[in-house]
């Protein structure tokens, strides 16, 4: 069946398939390319990583995780679900913080972009030239023309956390790139349309989200919040919400960014998370946007996934660290 018609079925068979929970085990080797998952060894340190499957999709690329710590599975979903990574400066966040409903401007007093750093020169460079960021027209316009960058940039990321909160993705303005408009609510609904066994596997927590199409049954309510990092040597801004739901006895979480300030246009991160003997086995799955991919092959594409993993096996040892700490 051609993925762009599955539109219209997934709130009926998504929920269908993903309830019928398999071992798992079974379920990562099935969905994944890991074919020895052997718990024990998770437990003791082990870490799996690898490149998901090339994608038809030509702005994405994804990879796969898998691990176990030993927590019960509803304490490891809570804490993946607010989890900072801005304590490990080997990770490049300089903010990771936790948003109310509703958001404040307060709650930027620390974002300040008037570093010497070449990343936040790049990004207050950008944002006087309205050029290359993700931004609509008026957004660009607004902040080109703001006597303090800092200032207008806190403007406009409370305005898309408000519109986020009260109308959800319907709230999203598209951003205006190149002279085209590029929604990254349909760029995420189309890595998730190319990955369709796994968004089956997910369609709980994506359903409640409501980021899949269709009618939202009992939506859970997210933990939002914006981070300050740097990518690909840039200072990047983003704008999350996290979702967690439980499922008969395993748990999922999902991790959207519904906003990205420039160099790629969004990310999805999935977690799936199983009580088993000895503790808790985790299964993380992330699927990735960006308009450069769509001019990558062979030897170039194979670069950003690399990439990719990497940086996940680093994030996910740090999360590791942090789970082992009793709070």
């Amino acid at each position: 069946m051609c993925l762009r018609h599955l539109n219209w079925i997934w709130p009926v068979v998504f929920w269908t398939l993903s309830s019928i929970a398999g071992e798992p085990v079974a379920t990562v080797q099935r969905l994944s390319g890991f074919r020895l998952v052997d718990v024990a060894r998770l437990l003791a340190g082990e870490v799996l990583t690898e490149r998901g499957p090339l994608m038809d999709f030509p702005n994405g690329i994804s990879a796969q995780t898998c691990f176990a710590v030993n927590l019960p599975a509803a304490e490891v979903a809570k804490r993946l679900q607010g989890w900072s990574p801005a304590p490990h400066p080997e990770l490049k966040v300089s903010v990771f913080h936790l948003l109310p409903v509703p958001c404040r401007t307060e709650d930027f007093a620390q974002l300040q972009l008037n570093s010497a750093l070449k990343p936040v020169r790049w990004l207050v460079g950008k944002t006087v030239a309205k050029s290359g960021l993700n931004l609509s027209r008026a957004e660009a316009t607004e902040l080109a023309s703001s006597a303090n960058v800092t200032d207008g940039w806190v403007k406009m990321l409370t305005a898309r956390v408000t519109a986020f909160q009260q109308h959800g993705w319907n709230g999203i303005a598209p951003y205006e790139v190149a002279g085209k408009a590029t929604s990254p609510v349909l760029q995420l609904r189309a890595l998730l349309r190319d990955q369709a066994e796994i968004a089956m596997e997910f369609a709980p927590v994506l359903r409640k989200s409501g980021l899949l199409a269709g009618a939202v049954d009992a939506p859970v309510v997210p933990v939002y919040y914006w981070s300050w990092f740097e990518a690909n040597h840039h200072a990047t801004l983003n704008l999350g919400a996290a979702y967690r739901v439980e499922e008969g006895e395993r748990w999922q979480v999902a991790d959207v960014e519904y906003y990205v300030s420039g160099d790629y246009y969004t990310a999805v991160t999935l977690y799936e998370i199983w009580p088993v003997a000895g503790g808790t086995l985790v299964w993380r799955v992330d699927l990735f946007a960006a308009p450069m991919l769509e001019y990558t092959k062979g030897m170039e594409r194979l670069a950003y996934e690399v990439m990719m993993v990497h940086e996940i096996k680093q994030e996910t040892r740090c999360m590791i660290q942090d789970l082992k700490v009793k709070q």
